[in-house]
């Protein structure tokens, strides 16, 4: 499919690594005797979004800049549709659950083993409530905390290049 000696270059994902990089890093040297295999790359959202040359005018870095921020902003909100989702079904289950509940407990002569059955799901099912909610509200403040640090490292870089 390839010739041979032709160089194939793959996208770089931060998932992924490519069989040619691996054997790249495997053959390369590395000083004080280090493990080969090891590679410490670290995933820049930033840079996906930078033109391989030097942004020159006001437009360009605005741009970037927008482009930026949204990607971070779907990504942002994404997530939080995801939790979003999980705390309404966890809420409709617990009270199709207290509906079913009040049902059996007026038709069963066994209210105790109904009443404590319910109990301990109404307890384990609030226990889930609760973290979502938790896991909502720390979503927020760090959604806000990245789209900080996000606008703060593109002014930056753009100052830095002016």
């Amino acid at each position: 499919m390839y010739e041979e000696g032709e160089c194939v270059k793959l996208i770089k994902d931060p998932l992924f690594i490519s069989k040619e990089e691996s054997v790249h890093d495997t053959l390369k040297e590395k000083p004080d005797g280090e493990d080969k295999r090891e590679t410490t790359e670290t995933y820049d959202s930033l840079s996906a979004y930078l033109p391989q040359t030097k942004v020159s005018s006001r437009e360009q870095m605005n741009q970037v800049k927008e482009e930026c921020l949204r990607a971070l902003k779907d990504r942002m909100t994404e997530r939080l549709n995801v939790i979003m989702r999980r705390l309404n079904k966890e809420t409709e289950e617990l009270e199709k659950k207290k509906i079913a509940f009040a049902r059996a407990q007026a038709n069963a002569p066994e209210k105790v083993e109904i009443e404590s059955e319910f109990e301990e799901y109404r307890r384990k099912a609030e226990f889930r409530i609760r973290i979502t909610k938790q896991r909502l509200l720390e979503h927020e403040q760090d959604a806000v905390l990245q789209m900080n640090e996000l606008n703060e490292r593109i002014e930056k870089l753009f100052w830095l290049q002016n």
